[in-house]
């Protein structure tokens, strides 16, 4: 995720594709990645319907 811009397909595929339990993990180490959490990430970087289901599927945030 990081550089110019978002792989959109890339976060689409993974987010809606991971089951609760996934994100749930997936949000852990992208925090310890980035130090910021994805849903944070998400809001700041994407927008309209697109942003609005991410950060439902993303679970809230950290």
């Amino acid at each position: 995720m990081e550089g110019l811009e978002t792989d959109d397909n890339t976060l689409i595929r993974v987010v809606v594709s991971c089951s609760e339990i996934d994100v749930l993990d997936i949000r852990r180490e992208f925090l310890t990645m980035y130090g910021k959490s994805i849903y944070s990430f998400i809001k700041g970087d994407c927008s309209g319907d697109y942003r609005k289901v991410l950060l439902k599927l993303c679970g809230g945030e950290d």
